[in-house]
C-alpha cells in the first residue's frame, strides 16, 4: 500500500495528464505537514548543457536514473497527500523505490545552494523544522 513519507518517489507526469507517455521523477523531501497534509516535491530532470548543478545523480542514485540527472530545484512543488494517494490509486502517479538517505542528503544539501529554488520552497522547510522530530508521523 502506497505510504506519503519523504524518501518516496513517484513518477509524475510532466505533460497534461492527459498524456501519460511523459513523466519525470519526483522525491518527496518531507513528511505530510500541516492541517492540508503537504509535501515537497522536488524533481529529477535529465542533465542538460546548463543545467543548475547544486546536486546532480547519476546511474546507481536511483534505479530509475539511466543518464546523468539533476535536481531541478526551480520545478519544486507542493502536494497534499491525498491527491498523492488518490493519483497511485487511479495510476496517474506510479511509485518507485525509495532514494537513500545519503541521496536525499545530498538533494536537500543542494536545495540552499541552488539559484533556482523558490521563496516558498524554503519558507515550508522552515516551518516543517520547527515541529519536533518526535511529533512527525
Amino acid at each position: 500500500m502506497f505510504s506519503v513519507k519523504k524518501l518516496v518517489t513517484l513518477l509524475y507526469p510532466s505533460a497534461s495528464i492527459s498524456d501519460s507517455t511523459r513523466h519525470h521523477l519526483f522525491v518527496l523531501l518531507t513528511d505530510p505537514f500541516g492541517p492540508a497534509e503537504q509535501v515537497l516535491m522536488a524533481c529529477i530532470c535529465t542533465m542538460v548543457d546548463g543545467a543548475d548543478d547544486s546536486c546532480t545523480l547519476t546511474v546507481g542514485d536511483h534505479d530509475f536514473i539511466k543518464h546523468d540527472s539533476y535536481v531541478a530545484y526551480g520545478f519544486c512543488r507542493i502536494e497534499a497527500a491525498k491527491a498523492l494517494i488518490n493519483g497511485v490509486a487511479k495510476g496517474v502517479f506510479v511509485e518507485k523505490a525509495r532514494i537513500s538517505e545519503a541521496v536525499y542528503k545530498r538533494i536537500m544539501s543542494g536545495i540552499k545552494k541552488s539559484p533556482f529554488t523558490k521563496p516558498f520552497v524554503l519558507d515550508f522547510l522552515k516551518e516543517t523544522e520547527k515541529i519536533p522530530k518526535n511529533v512527525h508521523k
